[in-house]
């Protein structure tokens, strides 16, 4: 029975109590008039009573029924919510005569009047609370409109602190008053934090934000923990959706600590999942696997012990973490593991349809990464059905977009059929007053498809009212990508550039201009280039080259390039373009002979852009070599046929590349290459001409991740000219001892000179920065991602006892080292596991950031004695003779050159300073 029922059994029990002592005080008097009247009403009070005591209850079982829909069914909850409405209606109107009737008699008694004001108080806060949970549902229906009244009605009800405030008549109440105040400020809280939801969901976030804060502010004032803590977790989830993820950080940590400092463990573990989910999204390189490993290990730790305390839903948590886990399984290349954590869980969550839709997502994603787009296709299949079948809107919208971009994904016009209807029906789902950046995400949606069918023109139409309602940012930038290409197709090419510099100068906006360890720049990197690439392949299209060369340059190595710039002042940190222009390089190359090209993975075709001192103005040339022939060309780097993988790719590079470097090499004594995507792995100087002559032939090569850090090489040349040799060997191959050839190294004309064997790799750092030079014999290796994330980790060199040298050791030396050349006579060393376009990895990156001004490593898997006896030609020629780093491992090449083995001869390359 409620608390307002037991009141109002206590007004009934009083009536009787007064009328048995009125007639006892009245014996042999005449009763007052007042009396007969109450004696009158008495019985119909009582009846009354009991007919609210079964409405209340069949209420009450209502709600309890409704609320076991709400993760299930919520059309069906929200069907037996009207129903409990409808009673608690018929309740109140019971309740409305009974006060009529009663009042008169009630009001000046203390005891009573005390009564009478908690069955208000309860009647008032109870009306409240089924607004209250009538709004979450229709929120989820997707009734934005009508959730806010609901929420806005509830908090009108609670408005007036005072009422529950008057001090009770009785002390058996008070305990009763401070569950009714705890009770009227939960409410208010939840309400204030919906609202903000809602205004949220419509693009309204400063208000959404002022909603989050106030709730807060409630729940502080009030000691109510869980929903304060809820308030700044939502506020996070905010500034998530504007596309600031440093905001997102902050609140998301706040909100973390307070609910661990306050012991809301629970809460704590959810909001550590939704980090620790981003953070691997976020994470580009794996720079933050460390942080992502240390969060996600606090959410195991607080697994087991929710779960020795909740043993009555030992799976909800476990699934969360199942969820989780899969996707730490899958951003780490293990896709099959993923997918039996997600089985598993699908196993645990046969009661939660909410669960089970949210598995069956994960797998379409799974199956993605994997390209088996037709098992994608079913999982998200199953996905809207479940999401149907609850009724959440929100959770039906991302299953159909979900489908819709695997169903573009098949080359199958019967999925493409279908995804049209699917973004239909999401179009007319939509209502005026709700989010217009769903409906921009939707819109883009249904462009792509009329792209994919070559409806150009409606696709157009499509992506520029996407553009007119997009909100974010983010947003913004994403529709103008498809925008530009959507005009380019349409030769449009002024308008798409102009589209391109737009999205470009979005982006660089949102760009992250602190934080060392950059946790959020994935979605910068994952963009930059490619938007780059783009203009810079219109511009050239245009025919304005110099334009084209800034936008490729502008969009290399961006990652390598801050990570410079946090370390030293070298390149100028207010400057967005690093670099200085055409007439700077150009001045600077043509006193010493040097010219440049950059390379642009651009779709099916490669840009070139060739900068040659002899010309006026830089010139652009096209290849017929895209992306997707260049992966299957060049696979991963780490399997152990790559060796033969690059031989049998040289006769296709030479025959794209070579007639079009012909000119520029016949005139140049060195030649730069700024590759991207896979071409950092081709051994240039094997490339061959016509008549079978390899590029080495014609002049010396050098590589540079972009024109911005070749320029930070040779600005730290002023280095004393001495010429200090440390080199260390450890291991051995095919009997050839490593420590032996380090020592003859040693044995060249240097000023000093230091061998070791037996190094580990803290001596390694107290030693390595006495030299100018360092020449490592050893064996390197590139893990796998599924062993590891951190994609400098991943590069390493074995040292002694066991220990491993990873790249990101020595990138973690920050500027410390003094070396004008580091050598890696080692397999694979000038290898890195590719991640994103242009941005270098492994040895490069590393040895850059550490403050090397060169580095020559070798790209394949190298033979000992091949290797060793090019390393010795090459420091002969460079410490006896008046030549270049770059001049010298030419003839080095030449000298050990093998017409038909380039992998004996073209496997070391220049990177950086070619002095």
């Amino acid at each position: 029975m409620s608390e307002r029922n037991q009141n109002i059994e206590a007004i009934d029990t009083h009536s009787d109590e007064k009328k048995t002592a009125t007639n006892t005080e009245n014996s042999g008097k005449q009763s007052s008039t007042r009396n007969q009247n109450y004696e009158g009403l008495a019985p119909r009070i009582k009846q009354l009573n009991k007919k609210m005591q079964k409405c209340q209850e069949e209420a009450t079982t209502l709600l309890e029924q409704a609320s076991q829909y709400a993760h299930n069914n919520v059309e069906k909850a929200y069907e037996l919510y009207k129903d409990a409405g409808e009673k608690e209606n018929e309740c109140h109107a019971i309740w409305e005569e009974i006060d009529q009737m009663a009042r008169p008699f009630y009001e000046s008694e203390g005891p009573l009047s005390a009564i009478y004001e908690e069955i208000k108080q309860s009647r008032q806060l109870e009306e409240a609370m089924s607004l209250n949970s009538m709004g979450m549902l229709v929120l989820q229906m997707g009734k934005l409109d009508d959730a806010q009244a609901a929420f806005n009605q509830a908090l009108v009800l609670v408005e007036d602190e005072d009422i529950y405030l008057k001090a009770p008549s009785l002390e058996s109440q008070v305990e009763f008053q401070n569950e009714m105040i705890k009770a009227f400020h939960t409410v208010k809280a939840s309400s204030l934090i919906e609202l903000g939801i809602i205004h949220q969901m419509k693009d309204k976030f400063k208000k959404a934000e002022h909603y989050f804060d106030t709730a807060f502010e409630e729940c502080i004032e009030h000691e109510i923990w869980d929903r304060a803590a809820q308030a700044l977790s939502f506020k996070a989830a905010c500034a998530l959706v504007q596309g600031d993820r440093a905001g997102f950080l902050r609140s998301i940590d706040e909100a973390i600590d307070f609910a661990q400092s306050h012991g809301l463990s629970k809460l704590e573990m959810s909001m550590r999942e939704i980090k620790t989910s981003h953070l691997m999204e976020w994470d580009a390189t794996g720079e933050d696997e460390k942080t992502v490993s240390e969060e996600f290990s606090q959410v195991e730790e607080q697994l087991k012990s929710i779960s020795e305390i909740d043993r009555d839903k030992p799976n909800e948590k476990l699934i969360d973490y199942l969820l989780l886990d899969s996707q730490f399984k899958l951003e780490v290349g293990a896709a099959m593991a993923a997918k039996r954590r997600l089985h598993k869980a699908l196993n645990l969550a046969q009661a939660s349809k909410y669960k089970q839709c949210s598995i069956y997502l994960q797998l379409a994603k799974v199956c993605e990464v994997q390209k088996a787009i037709d098992e994608g296709i079913t999982y998200a299949e199953n996905a809207l059905r479940i999401a149907k079948e609850v009724g959440i809107r929100d959770m039906i919208h991302t299953a159909l977009q979900t489908l819709i971009y695997l169903q573009l994904e098949t080359e199958d016009t019967e999925q493409h059929k279908k995804a049209m209807d699917n973004v239909d029906s999401i179009i007319n789902q939509l209502h005026v007053g709700e989010s217009h950046e769903n409906l921009a995400h939707v819109l883009l949606q249904r462009a792509l498809l009329k792209f994919k069918v070559q409806s150009l023109e409606t696709a157009l139409a499509d992506i520029e009212k996407a553009e007119k309602l997009a909100v974010t940012p983010e947003l913004c930038r994403c529709i103008l990508v498809p925008k530009s290409i959507t005009l380019w197709k349409m030769g449009r090419r002024e308008e798409a550039l102009e589209a391109s510099v737009q999205a470009i100068d979005l982006l660089t906006k949102q760009f992250p201009s602190t934080s060392d360890s950059l946790p959020t720049w994935r979605y910068v990197l994952d963009q930059i280039e490619p938007l780059y690439e783009g203009a810079a392949l219109l511009a050239a299209e245009l025919g304005r080259v110099k334009e084209a060369l800034e936008y490729a340059e502008n969009g290399k190595a961006w990652l390598l390039r801050h990570q410079l710039i946090r370390t030293e002042s070298a390149i100028d940190k207010q400057q967005q373009k690093f670099w200085g222009s055409f007439e700077e390089l150009k001045a600077l190359f043509a006193a010493e002979s040097i010219a440049m090209v950059q390379f642009c993975v651009v779709g099916s075709r490669t840009l070139l852009l060739v900068l040659d001192p002899r010309r006026e103005a830089p010139q652009a040339f096209f290849a017929d070599l895209g992306d997707n022939e260049l992966k299957t060309m060049l696979p991963s780097m780490v399997s152990e046929d790559w060796n033969e993988v690059v031989k049998q790719a040289l006769p296709r590079l030479s025959e794209k590349f070579m007639p079009i470097l012909r000119d520029v090499v016949e005139h140049c004594d060195l030649l730069y290459l700024v590759p991207n995507s896979r071409l950092f792995f081709v051994p240039f100087a094997a490339l061959t001409f016509d008549d079978g002559t390899p590029l080495a032939k014609h002049c010396a090569l050098a590589y540079a991740p972009s024109a911005a850090i070749l320029k930070h090489c040779f600005s730290r040349r002023a280095r004393p000219k001495k010429r200090t040799c440390l080199a260390i060997g450890v291991g051995s191959e095919q009997g050839i001892s490593f420590a032996e050839q380090a020592r003859e190294i040693t044995t060249l004309n240097w000023t000093d000179s230091k061998w070791l064997s037996k190094i580990t790799r803290e001596q390694f750092f107290d030693i390595v920065k006495d030299y100018t030079v360092l020449h490592l014999s050893c064996h390197s290796r590139i893990k796998e991602i599924f062993d590891v994330k951190d994609m400098l980790s991943a590069s390493y060199i074995d040292f002694a006892g066991n220990q491993e040298l990873t790249a990101r050791d020595v990138f973690n030396f920050k500027g410390k080292l003094q070396e004008d050349l580091v050598f890696m006579n080692a397999c694979m060393s000038g290898g890195f596991r590719l991640h994103l376009g242009s941005e270098v990895g492994g040895f490069w990156q590393g040895f850059l950031r550490a403050g090397a001004t060169s580095l020559i490593a070798a790209l394949f898997y190298v033979n000992p004695t091949s290797a060793q006896e090019l390393a010795l030609e090459f420091y002969r020629h460079w410490l006896e003779g008046d030549v270049t780093k770059a001049e010298a491992l030419r003839r080095a090449q030449l000298h050990v050159y093998q017409k038909n083995d380039p992998l004996k001869w073209a496997s070391h390359i220049l990177i950086g300073d070619y002095r």
